[in-house]
């Protein structure tokens, strides 16, 4: 078993927040991703949606670091922005897969030292890391409006205000073809 969780404190918490707070449009967005160092300026991102939205990978080139998940709706060729994702923590084995105790963690070498890892850790550890990261959510926003389980997620903390929402998500995470849990930070425009 092992856990990977990145450094993500009240400064996270809170950018991501200013960022659900931006007008919904793209020059806006991404010029809150350039206010954080989340990307250079003059960099173009390239918005679409689906299960393996682009990403911007911030902090050292040599693997997966901290991983911004861009959600856009493509209508007539023009995306329309719809949210990111912030990937917070990832366990292995995901959740109903058993594993023998001589197995290891296949892709840890993928991801950077921006990761904190946690080779022997219990499913405990990654419930605790979820526990931590909704407290930080809640300090900004207070108590969740609402939490459990959804058809694609474990377990789902929403925040719902008049112009945004705000998830704090346990699922399969789809980029490794759920080979891991994830613990996703998801700030989205409200509809």
């Amino acid at each position: 078993m092992a856990l990977k969780t990145l450094e993500i404190n009240q400064t996270w918490v809170e950018r991501m927040l200013r960022l659900a707070e931006s007008p919904w449009e793209r020059a806006a967005v991404e010029q809150r991703f350039v206010d954080y160092g989340w990307m250079r300026p003059g960099e173009v991102l390239d918005w679409f949606g689906g299960a393996c939205a682009p990403h911007v990978i911030t902090g050292s080139d040599d693997g997966i670091g901290y991983r911004l998940e861009l959600e856009a709706a493509d209508d007539s060729g023009r995306p329309e922005i719809v949210g990111v994702r912030l990937a917070c923590a990832l366990f292995w084995p995901p959740s109903g897969q058993e594993v023998d105790e001589d197995e290891e963690d296949e892709l840890d070498g993928d991801y950077t030292s921006e990761w904190v890892r946690f080779p022997d850790a219990r499913r405990e550890a990654f419930e605790a890391e979820y526990v931590r990261l909704r407290a930080l959510v809640a300090a900004e926003l207070g108590e969740p409006d609402k939490e459990e389980p959804d058809e694609q997620s474990d377990r789902t903390a929403l925040w719902r205000r008049p112009e945004f929402i705000v998830e704090l998500i346990v699922m399969d995470d789809v980029n490794t073809y759920s080979y891991y849990d994830v613990i996703l930070l998801r700030v989205a425009r409200s509809w």
